[in-house]
């Protein structure tokens, strides 16, 4: 990190050399070093840790103001078909789901790291129908994991 912070006080250091070696015929010489030195510290904010939690809370703010989009789910042995409220669908086959994830009150279903379906336990119609979920998950996806309660 600190790799970044000497290459914008050096370049900085360039800028403004460059600028004072130039004959003084214009008024405004000093806009230029100015804005460099503006640029330079929002840059060095923004990389900074203080910079960098600023950018988290705003993310998370985000995802906490959209709640998440709700989807009817049909399991087989062959995959998943989804439909979400809009009337979309489309069918995953178990193939395609790099992970599930068993958490004690449902199943997290990964597409990739950041893709994934969230389906609550209580949305199966009866305890035995989230057991032959999780048994077909097991047996077809890529990857199953029990997380720990």
């Amino acid at each position: 990190m600190w790799t970044i912070y000497a290459g914008v006080v050096i370049g900085l250091g360039v800028i403004v050399a460059l600028e004072l070696s130039k004959p003084r015929r214009d008024r405004f010489w000093w806009f230029a070093p100015a804005a460099a030195f503006v640029i330079a510290m929002f840059a060095m904010y923004w990389l900074s840790p203080p910079g960098q939690r600023r950018q988290i809370r705003r993310t998370i703010r985000k995802r906490l103001a959209s709640p998440p989009a709700e989807a009817w789910f049909e399991f087989s042995d062959a995959g998943f078909l989804s439909t979400g409220r809009d009337g979309r669908s489309g069918f995953h086959p178990w193939s395609t789901v790099a992970k599930v994830v068993q958490l004690p009150d449902g199943l997290l279903l990964y597409f990739d790291e950041n893709y994934y379906h969230w389906v609550p336990q209580r949305a199966f119609g009866c305890p035995e129908d989230y057991a032959t979920v999780n048994t077909i998950a097991a047996n077809k996806a890529k990857l199953f994991q029990r997380a720990a309660p």
